[in-house]
């Protein structure tokens, strides 16, 4: 009788998590810029949340009861479809953009070095996004809570949040197209 046991090298009911070879898992970077990312949205959530409290406060519940109730219930969908597609779809959907950023503005660069630079800006973007859900609470409190004229609280928040907005981006293409600059240049020769 002949064993042909030794034969069989891999399991074809295995799931494709523990064949090696055909899985791709995240780099430990890419992994972090997607924590990043996702706590950006949470803090994000807040400033939201408390904007809609307010607009209820002020425009919905003056609404009949009926239809009140269903634009709250609208709006609580909408949130958790949002928050859900951001927290699932967020990431590569920016990771997606940057690269067609680079194809399009840089394609002999590196893409992994590309994509480097989007996660470590991605840390920044964090703490910008404090500042700015404090200016989202500020414009809100404003608004609402003390009356001020729409279009001097927009201007006096907005003006500050769009600037912390480039601190982020600003830099980002920045150091893209310094990226891009040094693959562009020729080598230049070697002394002997």
């Amino acid at each position: 009788m002949r064993d042909d046991r030794h034969l069989i090298t891999e399991n074809p009911y295995e799931s494709p998590r523990h064949m090696g070879e055909t899985a791709i898992s995240p780099t430990p970077l890419q992994v972090q810029a997607t924590r990043w990312f996702r706590a950006l949205v949470l803090v994000l959530l807040l400033p939201a949340v408390y904007n809609y409290w307010e607009f209820d406060a002020y425009v919905v519940s003056h609404f009949p009861k009926q239809i009140a109730g269903n634009s709250r219930s609208a709006y609580v969908l909408g949130l958790v479809i949002g928050v859900a597609l951001l927290w699932y779809f967020g990431m590569p959907t920016l990771e997606t953009l940057a690269r067609f950023v680079r194809i399009v503005f840089a394609g002999g660069t590196d893409q992994a070095a590309w994509q480097e630079v989007l996660y470590r800006s991605l840390k920044r973007a964090l703490y910008l996004a404090v500042g700015g859900a404090v200016l989202w609470s500020i414009w809100v409190f404003g608004f609402y809570e003390m009356k001020s004229d729409f279009y001097a609280i927009s201007w006096a928040v907005g003006v500050p949040a769009h600037v912390l907005g480039a601190c982020w981006y600003v830099p980002l293409i920045h150091r893209w197209y310094r990226l891009a600059a040094s693959k562009a240049l020729p080598a230049t020769p070697q002394n002997n």
